[in-house]
């Protein structure tokens, strides 16, 4: 996962409409889960498993998990992992009348990393002016700033139509 002292990690997927409406992604919510599941602390024990679970009906759940705690339907590479029994999610979004179901349509991953960025340069000592100057005179900090992935996987429901996923790569994956 990568790190340093300007990056901001992102995976997140959109539907057509982004930036109207149709994205989970990790701006905006506060998900308060285990230390050592994100950033330096993941990259220690190994990496490990970012898991989604979309109910088209019900609720969008995310789960992280660190060596050696992954669970063993998805170490195993089951070709049904059960999330029921993953126990609790990182995050849980419950679909219903506040967040519609049909506020989400196909979804395309992606992952970005951004140097400064708002969220960033609004915690970065000395504000968006140091963060910007770390940034252009500083590679040093960008050791770490990348990602290593293993695989991604997508799963679908035993017996139900899963839709076509075709991998695109921008920026010279």
């Amino acid at each position: 996962m990568p790190t340093g002292s300007t990056v901001w990690p992102a995976f997140w997927s959109t539907g057509p409409d982004w930036p109207n409406h149709d994205a989970t992604d990790n701006k905006g919510c506060s998900v308060h889960t285990e230390s050592g599941t994100f950033n330096t602390g993941f990259n220690k024990a190994g990496g490990g498993v970012f898991a989604l679970q979309w109910d088209r009906e019900r609720f969008i759940r995310v789960w992280n998990f660190v060596q050696p705690n992954i669970p063993t339907d998805i170490a195993q590479e089951s070709p049904n992992p059960n999330p029921d029994n993953w126990g609790l999610p990182s995050a849980q979004y419950t679909l219903g009348p506040d967040c519609t179901p049909d506020h989400f349509s196909n979804q395309t991953m992606m992952f970005d990393i951004a140097l400064c960025g708002s969220w960033v340069a609004e915690n970065y000592p000395g504000g968006e002016a140091a963060c910007e100057n770390t940034v252009k005179f500083h590679p040093e900090e960008f050791t770490e700033a990348y990602w290593l992935i293993n695989y991604l996987k997508v799963f679908c429901k035993p017996n139900e139509p899963c839709g076509f996923f075709e991998p695109q790569c921008e920026f010279g994956c």
